[in-house]
């Protein structure tokens, strides 16, 4: 199974000179924790909830002239729309992250949807591995990888 075949494709983006209010309003209003920064057709960065909290909070009072990005993560881990979804789950298990944007699979490699861990939960049979993913931390000091996903698991 494809990560097209579960992602959501309507997404809400980012420019990296919108304001975090703007910003922050839009992910209120449609109850989202992660917004991809595109420029020019091209992730630039991603806006999650955790950003705002982290790096946000302290922009809170001039957050009208506070722009995306400022606070927003600009190491993007994404994933491309030919991927199967066994290997998307190794990419969010590595990285830490639950929810991916997904790009085409060309040298534009533009956004064509977001999956989140919520997305593949329901697939997987096994369900202590979406369980290790969602409990998984970086380790401060540690280049410890999280276990793979062992091949044949079974996705629905």
């Amino acid at each position: 199974m494809f990560v097209t075949q579960v992602m959501k494709r309507d997404v809400y983006t980012a420019h990296p000179w919108d304001t975090l209010a703007s910003i922050r309003s839009v992910m209120r209003q449609h109850s989202i924790g992660f917004v991809p920064v595109v420029e020019d057709g091209v992730v630039v960065g991603v806006l999650t909830d955790r950003d705002l909290l982290l790096r946000g909070h302290q922009a809170e009072l001039d957050s009208e002239v506070r722009r995306v990005a400022d606070v927003m993560t600009r190491a993007v881990v994404a994933c491309h729309d030919n991927d199967e979804l066994p290997a998307v789950l190794n990419r969010m298990a590595k990285a830490h992250v639950r929810r991916l944007p997904v790009l085409t699979h060309s040298r534009e490699a533009r956004l064509v949807g977001i999956v989140s861990i919520d997305d593949l939960a329901g697939l997987v049979e096994d369900c202590n591995l979406v369980y290790r993913i969602l409990k998984t931390r970086p380790a401060a000091d540690s280049s410890a990888e999280p276990a793979p996903i062992p091949e044949g698991t079974v996705l629905h």
